[in-house]
């Protein structure tokens, strides 16, 4: 056919098939990758493949098998893994994933992670934290210190510290070490002994269960029911009440009387009117009052509550206790 105006102009390459190939080579094993998408993606290979030339006569690496850019100290089933990413194939795309093992998941982590490529790590680490590669608590805090996944640090301490009856002393000390091992067994024994008891007390035969009345809570705030101290309200006993006096007053054993729990207590359900006077036996609470942190009225047929456990969930107890030892590590982490 004739030559055209257009056939004659110099051709022209669209910017994103621009593709030069650079050579690396990582253990025993070359890769050859377009350079283009490793430098859009990665601060740390934008900066290596900006560096200017020493000078004509020497020969650049990267560009021939025989100088290849060596990647030491590095896995090449880590690096493949991480290329897979960066240049997934057509069956990738229509899958709708990328086929990876676990270990390779966790070497696409610690590359992104070295590397500062930011999308894959983020997506390193979703894919991670969920099925099915779930992460144990032993591996999330190994793996948050060695990648700096603070989320991990957190949620692997937090599940440390609510125990695991698999995982003896040792083998705890063994996977997070000796100082952090000491702080989980101290958060424990915590977590052992905040949880209030019902103490029993005899009264005409039968056990009842005694408690401090300060500890009470309000079924609608979740605040303390009583400010001030107590006194019986009969005329033959007059005994005063101190809130945090163990054993000062109890709980007429009744059916209506029950341990049950929420989404943020457990807790010992309890009529106003079963608060029994530990010196006279009769009832402490005559008539309706006024919870003293809301002011919302309590019918003595009303219930109070009294937690077993932190009227702050399990869980959450324990996550605040974890951030405020482990403080300084995550902050460091966070940064």
């Amino acid at each position: 056919m004739p030559g055209t105006d257009s056939d004659s102009a110099p051709a022209k390459t669209p910017p994103k098939f621009q593709w030069e190939i650079v050579i690396f080579k990582v253990g025993d094993r070359l890769f050859r990758v377009a350079r283009q998408e490793l430098a859009k993606e990665s601060p740390v290979f934008e900066s290596m493949f900006s560096l200017p030339n020493s000078g004509e006569a020497v020969k650049v690496e990267g560009q021939t098998d025989d100088n290849p850019i060596h990647l030491n100290g590095y896995k090449p089933e880590e690096f493949e893994a991480l290329l897979t990413l960066l240049y997934p194939t057509f069956d990738d795309l229509i899958r709708g994933s990328i086929d990876l093992t676990k270990p390779q998941w966790i070497g696409v982590l610690k590359l992104s992670t070295m590397w500062e490529i930011e999308k894959i790590r983020q997506h390193a680490i979703l894919t991670l934290s969920a099925d099915p590669f779930s992460l144990t608590p032993t591996e999330k805090v190994k793996l948050a210190r060695e990648h700096r996944v603070g989320s991990w640090l957190e949620e692997g301490l937090v599940s440390l510290v609510k125990g695991n009856a698999d995982l003896s002393l040792d083998a705890l000390e063994a996977a997070v070490g000796l100082r952090t091992a000491y702080r989980i067994v101290g958060l424990r024994a915590e977590a052992g002994v905040c949880c209030n008891t019902l103490l029993p007390k005899l009264v005409s035969g039968a056990f009842h269960p005694t408690l401090p009345l300060g500890h009470l809570r309000c079924m609608s705030c979740s605040g303390f029911v009583f400010q001030d101290s107590l006194r019986c309200p009969h005329s033959q006993c007059r005994a005063d009440i101190a809130l945090d006096e163990e054993g000062g007053g109890y709980v007429r054993s009744s059916s209506d009387s029950l341990v049950k729990s929420n989404s943020s207590a457990v807790f010992y359900e309890i009529e106003l009117r079963d608060l029994m006077c530990a010196s006279c036996s009769k009832g402490i609470i005559r008539q309706a009052i006024s919870c003293a942190s809301c002011e919302r009225g309590i019918q003595t047929t009303e219930h109070v509550m009294f937690p077993l456990r932190s009227v702050a969930s399990p869980s959450f107890a324990r996550s605040m206790a974890v951030r405020e030892v482990f403080a300084d590590e995550l902050e460091e982490l966070a940064r």
